[in-house]
């Protein structure tokens, strides 16, 4: 899987309402990222963040992303969406 420009920092993995596996990764590039394991591929956009990201935390639902040092971001409702926001 490639993406990201810099060192990934963090990474947490769930499963969507949909039944997918996705890995969740954070970079010191700025950026958090969706993976879906099964395809290798990355689902969904880019979550842009203000500064490098260190950590990071996923729900049991997949609904809510939490990211350190950069802030928070969460999907529209959960991680079976492509379009996703994110404020902090």
């Amino acid at each position: 899987m490639t993406g990201h420009t810099h060192w990934v920092e963090a990474v947490a993995c769930t499963t969507t309402s949909d039944g997918r596996i996705v890995a969740v990764a954070g970079s010191r590039d700025g950026t958090v990222r969706v993976w879906a394991l099964a395809t290798r591929a990355q689902a969904g956009s880019d979550l842009p963040m203000p500064g490098k990201v260190l950590a990071l935390a996923v729900s049991e639902t997949g609904s809510v992303v939490v990211a350190g040092g950069g802030g928070l971001c969460s999907p529209d409702s959960s991680l079976n969406r492509a379009n996703y926001s994110s404020s902090g």
